[in-house]
């Protein structure tokens, strides 16, 4: 045989053991953080579900992170322990790895890549295992989301009116449903029931908005032939306050992307801080130990997955409202705000 025939073939055995090393474990355990992690999102959901009377979907939808989360850092820890290529203080171990690695990255970026595609097959499958949870109906639906900006005041009252301009091509598409997320002001001596919300369009009214549970979501379709601006305000002779949240106000119309599709995407966003950590990892494998390592890595996905975070939250929490994950602007939503404002 000679030499140039041998060369592939050579590393093509090296790929595989490295695959073979990092892919069981990260599998195995990866399974056991999402099986643990939707057990735990399956209880918050239900308990949060009871003490605020919410719709099992918005009680539910911050909860997701859990699952993803427990999933993302358990692989890329498991990734760190599995390949002995990181971390300068390798064990003995490790020198049949020195022989087997391959150059100029030895073998670390392999393992990462490994561990990544492993990863973002778990995360899809936690997300769709999550949906299914959360919302066990025969088909579920995926919404569009247009977050609605303007002349939007935190406190809305009778006196102070929300503005904003409805998208021009609204004649154009199906049923479009406005959305409002807000909570009453507390006011002493009241209790905390949400006033209704008058909703005009051109100055002409077109319906009012309730909240049945006091607080949350209220829910209007819209005509398509309204006219701009469209104004809310409290109805006239209900006394009381609406506090808005971020990104409150928004328009959602039925979509055509399928579920799976939706927990993909998700799944990409919430590998991205993984991504990152074994990133970081593959660049610091020979010139820091192992336990820094881990600590860094962990301290990475705790960043990304933080509630104040861009991207990797909204993108969750739009999927697990079943609204669709937009990329790269996570633009369709929050993390909820039914019970904070």
């Amino acid at each position: 045989m000679s030499a140039s025939a041998a060369t592939p073939r050579a590393t093509r055995s090296r790929l595989l053991g490295i695959v073979a090393g990092v892919l069981p474990p990260v599998a195995s355990r990866t399974t056991a953080a999402a099986a643990i992690g939707l057990a735990v999102a399956a209880i918050g959901g239900q308990l949060e579900r009871a003490s605020s009377a919410a719709s099992a979907v918005d009680a539910a939808s911050a909860w997701l992170r859990a699952p993803m989360f427990l999933v993302a850092v358990t692989a890329a820890v498991t990734t760190i322990e599995a390949w002995p290529g990181f971390g300068r203080d390798r064990s003995a171990a490790a020198a049949w790895v020195h022989r087997a690695r391959l150059r100029p990255l030895r073998g670390t970026a392999v393992a990462a890549a490994t561990a990544l595609a492993a990863t973002a097959i778990a995360l899809a499958v936690t997300g769709f295992l999550f949906a299914a949870i959360v919302d066990p109906g025969p088909e579920r639906r995926l919404k569009a989301v247009d977050v609605l900006g303007g002349t939007i005041p935190r406190v809305l009252g009778a006196a102070t009116a929300a503005r904003f301009d409805l998208p021009p091509d609204l004649a154009e598409r199906p049923t479009v449903t406005l959305e409002v997320r807000a909570k009453p002001a507390f006011v002493p001596g009241q209790s905390l029931t949400a006033p209704a919300l008058e909703a005009r369009a051109a100055g002409v009214q077109i319906g009012r908005i309730e909240f049945p549970h006091g607080f949350g979501v209220g829910r209007l379709a819209v005509p398509r032939d309204s006219g701009s601006p469209l104004e809310l305000r409290v109805a006239s002779g209900d006394a009381g306050f609406l506090v808005l949240g971020p990104n409150a106000v928004r328009l959602t119309h039925d979509s055509e992307r399928s579920p799976r599709a939706n927990a993909v995407l998700a799944a990409l966003t919430a590998v991205i801080p993984a991504a990152a950590a074994l990133g970081l990892a593959v660049l610091l494998h020979a010139a820091v130990g192992r336990t820094t390592l881990l600590v860094v890595a962990v301290g990475v996905m705790l960043l990304g997955f933080a509630a104040g975070s861009p991207g990797v939250p909204d993108a969750l929490a739009a999927h697990s409202r079943a609204e669709e994950v937009r990329l790269p602007g996570f633009s369709a939503t929050r993390a909820p705000e039914q019970a904070r404002g």
